[in-house]
């Protein structure tokens, strides 16, 4: 019996991985089954969430491929050993081990490489940037994969926030579902540990005000939507930029606005085309978080409530809101109108101009009471 070993830490699993997984299936087809096998760690990476997660990552992704199997147990030995361990245990199978390139051309660096290839034929999945070495070739037993060539794109990149079109939507699902790699998402793109604990403090705040006025939303959503309103605030400007560029995005739209308030447009297309998450509460949440607007939802009033309110801002113009916050009698209403109330006093007195979103949530909300907007 042909069975193919598929190791990697699949942290999470992303398409290129099921895309190697098919094609192996469909272009070496005497192959009975596909072993997929998750390493407990990683000398090159680090794991982020716990194999048991990663296992039921996998188990989405492949539970209906009768060929792809997923071997139970983290693997926590080097792949020679896991090899000797499996010809013990099924001496009448021949085994191959799918490698990209990048990995193949390493061979020699790799312990007992030359009793691991006495164990197994290697299968050599191409990798952009990475022409299979011809000294390898001739040294080892080496299958070329000539369906199936793939870029540099890894795991990496989806824990930092980026490029998540690369997941499956039930991956992305479960991620979102289990508040995986935000931690890391957050740390990523903010630098600052006053920001950072901001962010959380206004996760906190958001849940308490959510249970005081007994609003249902998803876990997910108010998570989100606090966590990350503001995730680009520490970008530049030319980094502002490259992103709306990258999108499609108009720029000459976000120059128009105050920088204060650049990083609310950005946070929310981060989260929109990077995260692929297109839940409108969550985008206008995030949006909309520094200025307010008209027909502002409940939710997005909590979260526009918390980022001004929270318990490490002490800035004296919200000391009313502060007292109204202590109050849980106070209606959401009332707490939403005296924080906006502030946003607009504290703007005036700096001289600063308001945004027209925040004009319109002042005629809406403060009977156009813009004093000298």
């Amino acid at each position: 019996m042909h069975i193919a070993l598929y190791p990697g830490c699949f942290d999470p699993i992303h398409k290129q991985h099921f895309k190697i997984t098919k094609t192996v299936c469909q272009e070496f087809s005497f192959l009975k089954e596909i072993w997929v096998l998750i390493n407990e760690n990683s000398q090159e990476k680090k794991i982020l969430t716990p194999f048991s997660q990663r296992l039921k990552m996998l188990e989405i992704i492949f539970s209906k491929h009768q060929k792809i199997k997923i071997y139970p147990k983290p693997i926590s030995f080097y792949t020679t050993v896991l090899v000797q361990k499996l010809k013990k245990q099924y001496p009448n199978y021949n085994f191959y081990l799918v490698l990209g390139s990048d990995q193949i051309n390493r061979l020699d660096e790799w312990a007992n490489a030359e009793n691991l290839s006495n164990l197994v034929t290697f299968i050599c999945v191409s990798r952009e940037g990475h022409p299979i070495n011809k000294k390898i070739l001739q040294k080892y037993s080496i299958l070329e994969m000539k369906r199936l060539s793939i870029n540099n794109f890894n795991s990496n990149e989806i824990k930092r926030g980026w490029n998540w079109k690369n997941l499956d939507l039930q991956i992305q699902k479960y991620i979102i579902k289990h508040s995986l790699y935000f931690d890391n998402i957050l740390t990523s793109q903010i630098k600052n540990a006053e920001r950072i604990q901001h962010c959380y403090n206004v996760v906190e705040l958001t849940q308490t005000l959510m249970k005081r006025f007994d609003l249902s939303a998803k876990k997910s959503e108010f998570y989100l939507a606090a966590l990350f309103h503001d995730i680009t605030k520490e970008w530049s400007v030319k980094q502002h930029q490259t992103f709306l560029i990258k999108h499609n995005l108009k720029v000459n739209k976000i120059e128009k606005l105050p920088k204060a308030v650049w990083h609310s447009f950005t946070s929310a297309y981060f989260v929109k085309k990077e995260l692929q998450i297109t839940e409108s509460i969550i985008f206008d949440t995030i949006k909309y978080h520094t200025t307010a607007r008209d027909n502002f939802s409940d939710f997005s009033k909590i979260v526009f409530i918390a980022d001004k309110l929270e318990l490490e801002k002490k800035d004296p113009f919200f000391n009313k809101a502060r007292e109204l916050l202590k109050n849980n009698s106070t209606s959401l209403d009332i707490l939403f109108k005296e924080t906006l109330h502030a946003v607009v006093e504290k703007l005036n007195n700096q001289k600063k101009p308001l945004t027209i979103n925040t004009k319109k949530a002042c005629k809406a909300y403060l009977q156009n009471n813009l004093h000298n907007a």
